[in-house]
């Protein structure tokens, strides 16, 4: 016996799994309630964020975040800011963006993703190049494209010797 189960979701229905990660915690909520050290976090870079969606931390400390994802929920329909610089001068970079593609005859999620100093876009749908080459200067986010989610790395990262990261420290680091 054959079944087919259509399973449809938002991408806000499994933003809550990087809750239990290091850093997440924190995020806009309507009532601004969320935890409060002095503001700091906040002023210093979620603020850089807020225009564009509901932003997650994931990193070491809450106040060096590697990587952060902004809920963009379809709210843009332009290309959010390839790099957002915080005043700490840490500069983080747009590295994918998890898009509903809806020139299809069904609309789906894809994913663009930049690799070095190019951009590419994923498709799995059969018929297609799964990996093609994507201008996301060009693309039409108002008719095509529709973005859920932005994902930011901090490149501001020193290597050391053996490849790990070493983070800035900045006041009032938890």
């Amino acid at each position: 016996m054959h079944e087919e189960v259509n399973v449809w979701s938002e991408v806000d229905n499994h933003l809550p799994m990087f809750n239990d990660m290091v850093c997440a915690k924190y995020h806009f909520d309507e009532d601004r309630s969320s935890p409060q050290f002095s503001d700091y976090l906040y002023q210093s870079t979620l603020s850089e964020f807020e225009c564009y969606g509901d932003v997650k931390f994931l990193g070491l400390k809450y106040t060096d975040p590697l990587l952060i994802l902004v809920s963009v929920n379809g709210c843009l329909d332009s290309i959010p800011p390839l790099q957002i610089q915080d005043i700490y001068d840490r500069t983080y970079e747009l590295q994918f963006l998890l898009l509903c593609n809806t020139s299809e005859s069904v609309n789906h999620m894809t994913a663009c993703s930049k690799l070095d100093d190019r951009w590419v876009h994923y498709d799995n749908n059969p018929e297609k190049l799964h990996y093609e080459p994507f201008n996301i200067e060009t693309a039409d986010f108002k008719k095509q494209f529709v973005i859920y989610l932005a994902g930011y790395v901090n490149t501001s990262q020193s290597a050391t010797e053996d490849g790990m990261l070493i983070s800035h420290s900045f006041p009032g680091d938890i």
